[in-house]
């Protein structure tokens, strides 16, 4: 009986322990939308250096840049050059509202997709295209050599200044391109 009584309470506390630490695990809505850019800066910066081929950093680096609410997967192509990453978009406004610490902006369609694609290119080693798929069937594509020829004397012939710090990064995608 003591036995039964032991084995019972222990499940017992098992299970509570098990729904405790779901419940408190959880984000709730509100908590996920108020993640910080400086906390998505930080996390990107962690993938400084990637490579193509890690689809994990990719993944994550997808997840933490700009717009990452609207992405809906990503694609690598890493079996011969030139190496690609397929950023996957569903219903994107025609302009993003960024909240950073010290203000809220918002970013033209346009300037979000160009500057997912440089952080990208900047964190990302052997990147050489980048295609944005957007949900209405279009597809913009970015080369990694005309970003440079366009942005490398501002931002370093591998757009490696962009990625330098976590003010560079932050400077960089709430200012203009």
């Amino acid at each position: 009986m003591k036995y039964t009584r032991l084995k019972l309470s222990v499940l017992l506390a098992i299970m509570l322990i098990g729904i405790l630490s779901i419940i408190g695990c959880s984000k709730t809505d509100k908590e996920q939308d108020e993640v910080t850019l400086g906390e998505n800066v930080e996390k990107l910066l962690k993938y400084k250096d990637s490579y193509i081929g890690d689809n994990s950093a990719v993944g994550n680096i997808s997840n933490y840049l700009l717009a990452n609410d609207n992405l809906q997967g990503f694609e690598l192509k890493t079996n011969e050059k030139p190496y690609e990453i397929t950023l996957k978009y569903k219903g994107f406004e025609d302009s993003k509202t960024i909240i950073s610490t010290n203000e809220t902006i918002t970013l033209p369609f346009s300037d979000v997709i160009i500057k997912n694609s440089m952080v990208l290119f900047s964190l990302i080693k052997n990147v050489d295209t980048i295609n944005l798929e957007i949900d209405d069937g279009s597809t913009i594509t970015y080369k990694k050599a005309e970003l440079v020829d366009a942005y490398g004397n501002k931002y370093g012939k591998n757009l490696e200044k962009i990625t330098g710090n976590k003010t560079s990064l932050e400077n960089f995608l709430t200012g203009e391109v």
